[in-house]
């Protein structure tokens, strides 16, 4: 069942690769909250899939706040049941695992540029304290992983890491996961669609091209039959100006120096 659910989140993953439009979690979207499932592998090398260790479906979960300038606070815990011993997918007793993982992610948008702005590949460092039968240990966590947004708040989450410390008991071992992860809690408070930390007049609705300002400029634009309209654009002209040159164009004008070169 799990080796099927895998899969199928593989392909949907190469599925939405050509149609992923958001972005990576950042100031905007400052936390988020993944759950899916995680492999433990007790090799020295991952790859072959005779020595993963499948956990249940929902066997990981992890909450995130991001920082600044690319870097990423994670919390995250996973729990699995190891029956094989990473020596080519031999059989062990059954034994629980679980750990709680401290990590501090970095977005390697922020170092290469931003290929993609569905794609959010990114590295970590932290630590574990890890449960294996009855025995505990601290360990080193380093990997790398991305996330593949498939809307502005929905995507999948991949990664691996290597977990390694000074512990007889609990020797150096790999953990996979495959996820969802959901980012929130951005701010909009005057509902543009520009969040406050982007916005220059957050409690103003405005435009996109204004930084969420809205844009009270006025323009005239004559046509051919010496018609105005009024657009928005720049910003804060001489309104008295404006007005005279209306009159001028509708011919209203007290001014004859108007009245001439508009005529």
């Amino acid at each position: 069942m799990i080796i099927k659910l895998l899969k199928f989140a593989v392909l949907a993953l190469f599925t939405l690769l050509s149609v992923g439009h958001a972005s990576a979690q950042d100031k905007n979207n400052p936390y988020a909250v993944g759950l899916g499932t995680n492999v433990i592998d007790l090799s020295n090398l991952p790859g072959n899939t005779v020595n993963y260790n499948f956990s249940q479906f929902l066997s990981r979960i992890s909450y995130e706040k991001y920082l600044k300038k690319g870097f990423t606070l994670q919390l995250a815990g996973t729990v699995n049941s190891l029956t094989k011993d990473g020596m080519a997918g031999n059989p062990m007793k059954e034994t629980q695992y679980w750990s709680a993982d401290l990590s501090v992610k970095y977005d390697l948008n922020n170092l290469i540029g931003e290929l993609k702005n569905w794609f959010d590949p990114y590295v970590f460092l932290g630590g574990s304290y890890v449960n294996f039968s009855d025995a505990y240990a601290r360990l080193v966590n380093l990997g790398t992983g991305f996330n593949t947004w498939i809307t502005e708040n929905i995507g999948f989450n991949s990664q691996i890491s290597y977990r390694k410390g000074d512990s007889e008991k609990i020797s150096e071992h790999w953990q996979l996961s495959l996820g969802l992860v959901y980012k929130f809690g951005g701010k909009d408070t005057d509902g543009d669609g520009i969040k406050d930390s982007d916005d220059l007049c957050p409690n103003v609705a405005g435009s996109e091209s204004m930084n969420g300002c809205p844009d009270t400029d006025v323009e005239i634009v004559l046509n051919k039959k010496d018609e105005f309209n009024f657009k928005a654009s720049g910003k804060n002209k001489n309104i008295k100006l404006l007005i005279d040159v209306v009159e001028a164009v509708n011919g209203t004008s007290k001014c004859n120096k108007h009245k001439e070169f508009f005529a």
